[in-house]
């Protein structure tokens, strides 16, 4: 939902645009809500015409697409050179939140800075 105020200060409503690709109408709404969800620095990028979850992480970019479906996939790319690094598919849309901390830990090298103690579970 868009108002914008004119220079007469009367409101207009500008609906959002559905983007459609492959024969498909995205609904910028759920993108939206993931994106609420994930926080910054998450971003929404169109990447070969679908709107894309979308991260800078150091010398890596994560792209998250079909995120209008129950599983998307999570693209990881070298920043330079620019090439494919990883594809990681059927990810549960629902669980993407995590799923993405995961493989910002991993590609962070954070484990190897953590100093585990005890540890039960194996995981």
């Amino acid at each position: 939902l868009s108002i914008v105020l004119s220079p007469f200060l009367s409101l207009i409503y500008t609906p959002p645009v559905p983007i459609i690709s492959n024969k498909e109408v995205i609904s910028l709404s759920q993108i939206e809500k993931l994106l609420t969800n994930l926080g910054s620095p998450y971003e929404v990028r169109i990447i070969d015409g679908e709107p894309c979850i979308y991260r800078i992480l150091g010398n890596y970019e994560f792209e998250v697409s079909g995120t209008h479906r129950a599983y998307c996939t999570l693209y990881v790319w070298t920043v330079s050179p620019r090439k494919i690094s990883a594809i990681y598919t059927d990810i549960p849309t629902k669980s993407l939140k995590d799923i993405l901390g995961y493989y910002a830990s991993l590609y962070q090298n954070l484990p190897a800075q953590i100093r585990v103690e005890r540890q039960d579970t194996k995981v």
